[in-house]
C-alpha cells in the first residue's frame, strides 16, 4: 500500500532516492519499517557501496558536527565538546557490490570513532548490529578473502591522520603482517552515502572489539580479556600483565625475567609485533594505539592486536617535529630519558591516569637483557627484513593495494573533499612516489640502525 492508501499501486522514481515502507491501520504504525535505497541514471561503482540512512538531523546533531575547527585538540574538553561523545543514532544500511549488485539491508547503529580526526571532514565511524536496534547481526562474505562470517560490528575509516593524504599505509602495515601470527582488522575500500549523498571513499575495517575474537576465533565475552593502550580494559581484567611488570621492575636476573615473561607474553607474537612496528617506523607507537589480549584457559598468554598505523611509512613526516633523533630500535627500549616526545609517543610515564606505573617498553628491555633472546630476535629481524618487508614485495602489495581503487574512485574522492596533498603521488611506476621511494630504503635503514644498537649497546654484530 502507497501513502495514499491505495493498494497495488505501482511507484515510480524518477530520480536517486530512499525508499521506506511500513503498515499502517487508523495512522499508526503497527509493523517495523523497511527501507530501500535506488541509485537512478547514477554511473555505477566500481567499489562496493555503502548506503546509510538516518534522520538528518540527528545525523547532523550526533555524528557531523560543524562548530570544531579542524586542527584543533578535539577532546581536551570532552565534557563541553559533542564529537568526544559517543552518541550512537539510529540507521538502516544497504550494502550493494560493485556495479550495482544488490547484497544486503540491515537496521543498526552509527557511531563516532577516533581521536583527533574526529574533527575532520571526512569522520571515521562505528557501524552496529544489535538486538535493540533491530537485527542482532549480519551473515556475510564482507571480506571476501575470508569467506562469509556472522559481524556484529565493523568500521568505516576515514583513513586516519592520513584522510586527505593516501588510502594505503595502514592496510599495508596490517597486510604484510599476514602469516605471522599478528592480530589486524581485515579490510575492503567502499564508497559511501549518507541518506543518498555521495561521501567519499572510506576503508570498510572489522572493529577491533571484542566482537572480532568472536567472529573470528569463537571466543566468547567472559572469556577474554583485553586491554587498550595500557590502562584501558575493554574486556575481563589485566591484572595478570601488571603483575608481570611489577616482577620486572624489581628483578635483574635476565634469565628468571625471560622465564616470567615467557610464561605471560606470547614470545613469538611479541618478536613479530615489535619487529613489524620497527619496519614501519611508527612514531605513534608504543605509548598509543597498543592493543593486548588472551583468553582465561590455563597456560594462555597476552597477545598484541596491530592497529591504526596511519603515522607508518613515513606518515608523520607532515610533522617534523615527529621524526626526532632517535632510531626505532632506541625508541622501543628507551625508559623515557633518552627518547623524547620528539622522537615518538612518550615512552614512559611516572604515574598513568590511573595511578599505574607505566613503562611501555619494560618487556622489550628484559627481553634484550637475555643473549638467547638477542639472538633470536636478530635472526627474526633478518629473516622478516628478507621475506615480508623485502622492498619488492612490499612495493607489490601497494600496487596490489592501489589496484583496488581506480583513478575515476579516487578523482571523485578528491573532488568530494575537495584535496589534492602533493605529499603522497601514486603511479604503478616507482618515479614520482613518494611511499615506493620510502620502501626501497627502508629494509637497508633498519638493518644498519640495528647493527648500530646491538653493537653499541652489546658489542654484538648484528
Amino acid at each position: 500500500m502507497n501513502s495514499s492508501g491505495q493498494p497495488g499501486t505501482t511507484i515510480n522514481f524518477a530520480e536517486s532516492g530512499i525508499l521506506r515502507c511500513g503498515k499502517f491501520e487508523d495512522g499508526k504504525a503497527v509493523a517495523v519499517n523497511t527501507m530501500r535505497t535506488y541509485f537512478i541514471n547514477k554511473e555505477k561503482h566500481a567499489l562496493p557501496v555503502v548506503s546509510i540512512v538516518t534522520e538528518p538531523e540527528t545525523f547532523t546533531r550526533g555524528i557531523y558536527h560543524s562548530n570544531i575547527p579542524f586542527g584543533s585538540d578535539p577532546c581536551s574538553n570532552p565534557s563541553s565538546n559533542p564529537v568526544c561523545k559517543d552518541t550512537v543514532i539510529l540507521i538502516h544500511v544497504d550494502f550493494f557490490e560493485p556495479n550495482g549488485e544488490f547484497a544486503w539491508s540491515a537496521p543498526g547503529g552509527l557511531e563516532m570513532m577516533g581521536g583527533w580526526t574526529r574533527v575532520a571532514p571526512k569522520k571515521s565511524v562505528k557501524v552496529s548490529f544489535r538486538e535493540k536496534y533491530g537485527q542482532k547481526n549480519i551473515k556475510y562474505p564482507l571480506f571476501p578473502k575470508f569467506g562469509e562470517r556472522k559481524y556484529k560490528d565493523f568500521v568505516l575509516r576515514n583513513f586516519g591522520n592520513n584522510w586527505n593524504r593516501d588510502y594505503v599505509r595502514d592496510r599495508l602495515a596490517a597486510e604484510l603482517t599476514e602469516g605471522l601470527g599478528i592480530d589486524y582488522m581485515k579490510g575492503r575500500y567502499v564508497a559511501v552515502y549518507y541518506n543518498g549523498n555521495y561521501w567519499g571513499i572510506h576503508d570498510m575495517r572489522e572493529r577491533a572489539n571484542k566482537n572480532y575474537f568472536d567472529t573470528n576465533y569463537g571466543i566468547e565475552e567472559n572469556n577474554l580479556n583485553l586491554f587498550k593502550n595500557y590502562f584501558y580494559v575493554k574486556v575481563g581484567s589485566d591484572s595478570s600483565y601488571w603483575a608481570l611488570v611489577e616482577k620486572l621492575e624489581n628483578s635483574t636476573d635476565a634469565k628468571a625475567n625471560y622465564d616470567l615473561i615467557d610464561k605471560e607474553i606470547d614470545i613469538e607474537n611479541f618478536t613479530n609485533y615489535f619487529i613489524s612496528q620497527i619496519y614501519f617506523d611508527n612514531r605513534d607507537w608504543p605509548g598509543n594505539n597498543v592493543r593486548m589480549w588472551k583468553t582465561n584457559v590455563p597456560g594462555a598468554k597476552w597477545k598484541y592486536f596491530l592497529f591504526d598505523v596511519d603515522f607508518g611509512f613515513g606518515g608523520e613526516m607532515y610533522y617534523s617535529s615527529q621524526r626526532g633523533n632517535c632510531s626505532m630500535m632506541e625508541l622501543v627500549t628507551s625508559t623515557g630519558e633518552t627518547c623524547t616526545s620528539e622522537d615518538g609517543w612518550p615512552i614512559h610515564y611516572s604515574v598513568s591516569p590511573v595511578g599505574k606505573g607505566l613503562k611501555t617498553t619494560i618487556i622489550m628491555i628484559k627481553l634484550l637483557e637475555n643473549p638467547d633472546y638477542r639472538k633470536y630476535f636478530r635472526e627474526q629481524a633478518e629473516k622478516l627484513l628478507t621475506t615480508n618487508f623485502e622492498p619488492t614485495r612490499v612495493k607489490a602489495k601497494v600496487d596490489e593495494l592501489m589496484a583496488e581503487l581506480p583513478v575515476v574512485e579516487t578523482d571523485r574522492d578528491k573532488d568530494r573533499w575537495n584535496y589534492n596533498n602533493p605529499y603522497w603521488t601514486y603511479t604503478p611506476s616507482t618515479t614520482n612516489n613518494t611511499l615506493k621511494d620510502w620502501v626501497t630504503a627502508r629494509s637497508a635503514k633498519v638493518q644498519a640502525e640495528m647493527k648500530s644498537y646491538f653493537k653499541s649497546k652489546w658489542n654484538e654484530d648484528f
